[in-house]
């Protein structure tokens, strides 16, 4: 009887365990959202800085 609950405790130990687990991959999964996120906003704002510093101001035209 002792084994049983003793089983029944590492079974629900183990069980908090990957219900912690499967947040913190979660928590990954949306960090890894927003670097990508913010990764390609720089990467716009750089290509549309660029794209400003090589247009004339008064003709409008681009130079490439």
């Amino acid at each position: 009887m002792e084994k049983s609950s003793e089983h029944k405790k590492n079974r629900d130990v183990l069980n908090e365990i990957i219900v912690v687990l499967k947040s913190v991959e979660a928590d990954i999964q949306l960090l890894k959202n927003e670097i990508h996120y913010i990764k390609n906003t720089f990467i716009v704002k750089e290509k549309v800085k660029r794209d400003l510093d090589n247009t004339d101001e008064i003709t409008g035209w681009r130079f490439f």
